[in-house]
């Protein structure tokens, strides 16, 4: 009996543990946000200090994601004007969050070969306001 007891106690503490990671992983798991209106015209001020350096790079096209946790990721193609391979980093692009706070994304590095585009995920950490924008700053 005392083993049939122990199995048991094994057996909740097993199916326990296997919903609190099925749990861990849907909390962590990227949704596309609705997509905001092109017509949305924001207009916040941007800090000088804030905004990505200049570069070559620029965004073609972008998608926002987020989970339960509040996560803000970005899905973004960049487009390298340069007819020579750039490397890519978080210095170089920064997103809009809803409250008008620019935030750089964490650390990347990406070679992008000359004059071609890449697709990208980029990490901008948890927020409680979603992205609405991400930019870099082309000659």
């Amino acid at each position: 009996m005392r083993s049939l007891n122990s199995f048991l106690v094994i057996l909740a503490l097993a199916i326990h543990l296997q919903r609190a990671n099925a749990a861990d992983a849907y909390n962590e798991a990227l949704f596309f946000d609705e997509p905001i209106a092109e017509a949305l015209k924001l207009t916040f001020e941007e800090i000088e200090k804030e905004r990505p350096k200049r570069s070559e790079f620029e965004v073609v096209d972008s998608a926002f994601l987020s989970n339960s946790l509040g996560e803000r990721w970005s899905l973004v193609t960049i487009r390298n004007h340069s007819p020579e391979n750039r490397t890519f980093d978080e210095d170089q692009i920064a997103g809009i969050m809803a409250n008008g706070k620019i935030r750089k994304p964490l650390s990347i590095k990406k070679i992008i070969r000359g004059r071609s585009d890449q697709s990208l995920m980029l990490n901008f950490g948890p927020s409680k306001y979603p992205l609405v924008r991400v930019f870099t700053r082309n000659h």
